[in-house]
């Protein structure tokens, strides 16, 4: 077995604690699951390392990985502050496992390293808001559902295994406005750096390519959704709906077009 095989397995491996012990919430306490989650996101970020280690590969496989791991280091953040978020990841955990056995697989598909100058400090500040947008915004994502969940339980008058772990309603729905805020603000310093950065080297601030586009796009139906909430309370299905729209304008907009250059259109 290879070195990177090795980073692998354990990467994957490392998932099995925090999945089966979300499971178990009533006897985890907040100092654990932080212990969880931060053990996890060592073993995804040391393989994503070890990846890149002999230069940047912007390919799919590493997007995917970076995304894993920058969310189970936001939601460890989160969860040592707001517990609540504890109560979302036998949601989150699961997801996050195939998408790093997608990233793990997918890894190489693009053979063309990215040339970055080790002075130029915007270009990781730019990666570093694009990658927190699009974690908090996943974590919002499952807010989002455990809300749907939650209430699609209460109107069946049942309280199965997903809508007893979850919060109620109420909780999930005010975590989610907070999350969807964080969100915001970070993607709004994500077009903020962006567009300095290509103004810096193309001279267009604001390039009318895919990724702008519809990061503008989630921006404004992030920004709408808030604003709903706070005029006039839009909450339930709608404001589930919305979330999802913007999700998946970031994910197009990110892995999403990865996906066609590499894997559609090869």
């Amino acid at each position: 077995m290879t070195e990177e095989s090795l980073f692998n397995l354990a990467a994957l491996i490392g998932f099995a604690p925090l999945i089966v012990v979300s499971l178990r919430m009533e006897a985890t306490t907040r100092l654990v699951m932080f212990a969880l989650l931060g053990a996890t996101a060592a073993g995804v970020s040391s393989t994503f390392i070890h990846h890149i280690e002999a230069g940047w590969r912007a390919d799919l496989g590493n997007a995917l990985l970076a995304t894993v791991a920058s969310t189970l280091v936001l939601a460890a953040a989160i969860s040592l502050f707001r517990p609540l978020m504890n109560r979302y990841l036998f949601l989150l955990s699961p997801y996050l496992f195939v998408v790093c056995c997608l990233g793990i697989a997918l890894t190489g598909t693009n053979p063309v390293s990215a040339s970055y100058h080790a002075t130029d400090i915007s270009v990781p500040v730019h990666i570093g808001f694009s990658l927190a947008t699009y974690a908090m915004l996943t974590l919002a994502a499952m807010a989002a559902l455990g809300a749907t969940l939650k209430e699609r339980a209460l109107k069946l008058r049942r309280s199965g295994f997903a809508a007893s772990r979850l919060p109620a309603v109420t909780e999930s729905e005010n975590f989610l406005i907070l999350l969807l805020t964080g969100a915001e603000v970070l993607l709004l310093a994500g077009l903020i750096t962006g567009s300095i950065l290509s103004f810096d080297r193309a001279g267009v601030a604001f390039p009318l390519d895919h990724k702008t586009l519809l990061s503008v796009l989630a921006f404004l139906v992030i920004g709408t959704l808030i604003v709903l909430h706070r005029r006039v309370g839009m909450r339930g299905k709608l404001a589930a709906r919305l979330v999802l729209i913007a999700w998946i304008l970031l994910t197009l907009g990110y892995p999403g077009v990865k996906f066609v250059t590499e894997l559609l259109l090869t």
